[in-house]
């Protein structure tokens, strides 16, 4: 199973067991990493709590929402507040598509950027130097640095 082409995007996995699970898949553990590993893992993010999914555990594995990008609707952001030193208390906004968005202060426009995978890999130092938001709370943060400036 190719698993890469999951990374970074919301997906439906149906399990052996026949559960259905949906979130963001943020990292894949590599088998020939570990010698106490058999199979490739895929982790799964689902409201904040992370999720590890052996390959040989995966009955199916779907993307989803991903033809809503013909507008049949709004699409849905994910946003995060960076945490390392430099960049601390960066907001940056996913969309359903996987591409990245800061909020730049100075011009107070979300600018493009491709920085989360320095947050999702494992092996990163950056790895987990972030935390998940609801939208709500960030677009608050993001108007009272518009409202200061």
């Amino acid at each position: 199973m190719n698993l890469e082409k999951y990374w970074g995007k919301t997906v439906r996995i149906v399990d052996i067991d026949g559960e259905v699970w949906e979130g963001r898949v943020t990292g894949i553990d590599y088998a020939f990493n570990y010698d106490d590993i058999e199979y490739d893992e895929l982790e799964l993010r689902i409201n904040g709590t992370l999720f590890v999914f052996p390959e040989n555990h995966i009955k199916s594995i779907e993307l989803i929402n991903q033809g809503a990008k013909k507008n049949q609707g709004p699409q849905k952001n994910h946003y995060y507040m960076l945490h390392d030193l430099p960049h601390r208390a960066m907001i940056i906004k996913v969309n359903e598509w996987g591409k990245e968005f800061y909020f730049d202060i100075l011009s107070k426009k979300w600018q493009p950027i491709k920085i989360m995978i320095n947050y999702l890999w494992p092996y990163s130092d950056t790895f987990n130097m972030y935390d998940e938001m609801e939208e709500a709370e960030a677009l608050k943060i993001v108007q009272s640095f518009i409202n200061v400036l």
